[in-house]
């Protein structure tokens, strides 16, 4: 089985889309689904779930508008993937859930210290 995304990103609020060519023809599940990982608690959860017939085809599956967002930081990471699921079989897709409005970068207008 193989999952195939239009775009390896998406935004809060938008979708993520792709085709899932599964061998046998039998139902195909696709999960969006994000998990967290590093100190402290682990959490996840699957937002949305469509089924298939089969052999697969394509999906497209709603963000939430209020992520959460994907992050890798020193203390705790959120990672964001489609699940696949045909029988005994899982293939899984990662993909990058970015705010609306696409990447920012934030730059701090502040002076440096002074040399001395």
């Amino acid at each position: 089985m193989t999952v195939d995304l239009d775009a390896a990103a998406a935004e809060c609020g938008g979708s993520v889309a792709g085709t899932v060519h599964a061998v046998g023809g039998g139902p195909v599940e696709v999960h969006l689904r994000w998990s967290t990982s590093g100190h402290g608690t682990t959490d996840a959860a699957t937002v949305e779930t469509v089924e298939l017939a089969g052999g697969g085809g394509r999906f497209a599956l709603p963000v939430p508008e209020d992520g959460p967002m994907s992050f890798a930081g020193k203390l705790i990471s959120v990672r964001w993937e489609v699940a696949a699921l045909s029988g005994d079989s899982e293939e899984v897709a990662e993909v990058t859930i970015l705010p609306r409005g696409g990447l920012t970068v934030w730059v701090r207008n502040v002076a440096p210290p002074p040399a001395g």
